[in-house]
């Protein structure tokens, strides 16, 4: 069984960290110049799901964070290409602001 793990891109350059957590509180940050680089903070509860799935099953993840998606086009590539299109499971890291917008 192939499972993958996901915490979806955010396709808002112009912010250097946008969190959502906590039940959707969460905070944005702009970046001081278009060549900023992103702050990125692991997030720690997906990392844990995957170790644990990973003991029984085909798991693996994509922290968006530590990548520069275009869009969902450039995002929906990698998957295909990394982990092929027979994906048993997807796990999406979210919230339900995000869900609302």
């Amino acid at each position: 069984m192939k499972i993958l793990f996901l915490n979806l891109p955010d396709f808002q350059f112009h912010y250097q960290v946008h969190k959502e957590m906590g039940g959707g509180v969460g905070f944005k940050n702009l970046k001081s110049s278009v060549n900023t680089k992103n702050k990125i903070y692991p997030i720690v509860d997906l990392i844990n799901a995957v170790t644990i799935a990973n003991q029984k099953f085909d798991a693996n993840i994509i922290d968006s964070q530590f990548f520069e998606f275009r869009n969902s086009d450039d995002y929906l590539n990698h998957i295909i290409k990394n982990f092929g299109k027979n994906i048993d499971f997807f796990f999406i890291r979210t919230s339900l602001p995000t869900i609302k917008s």
